[in-house]
């Protein structure tokens, strides 16, 4: 439980940035509800459905850490390079998508598994 590790870190290192790979979590659970407890969230597109190449960080309001890398002016000054707006668009899309379906994924993936366990 992602809220109860935040709680657990938060406890001991108040100062603490929380990351999570959540790249398996995006077709299965509300990643807003994953955002709450985090600093870093970490996906990766084609797990969802989306283009392959394409990551996504989602950083909280108030985190601001040091680039690793300084030059360009993109992603505020955070980044060079030019912006893959094809692999936003189609990551956004598959996000959507994937969000729109996935009750419906999940009741019938249950559904495979307990035919299979009655086998």
């Amino acid at each position: 439980d992602i809220a109860e590790v935040a709680s657990v870190v938060r406890a001991h290192v108040p100062d603490a940035w929380l990351h999570t790979d959540a790249v398996q979590a995006a077709c299965w659970i509300d990643l807003s509800e994953l955002t709450q407890h985090v600093d870093f969230l970490s996906l990766s597109a084609h797990k969802f459905g989306g283009p392959k190449g394409v990551g996504i960080t989602v950083v909280s309001n108030g985190v601001t850490p040091e680039p690793l890398m300084r030059g360009g002016g993109q992603e505020r000054g955070r980044r060079s390079g030019t912006i893959d707006v094809a692999g936003v668009v189609g990551t956004a899309t598959a996000l959507h998508i994937t969000g729109s379906q996935r009750t419906t994924v999940s009741q019938r993936v249950t559904s495979l598994r307990d035919e299979l366990l009655d086998a």
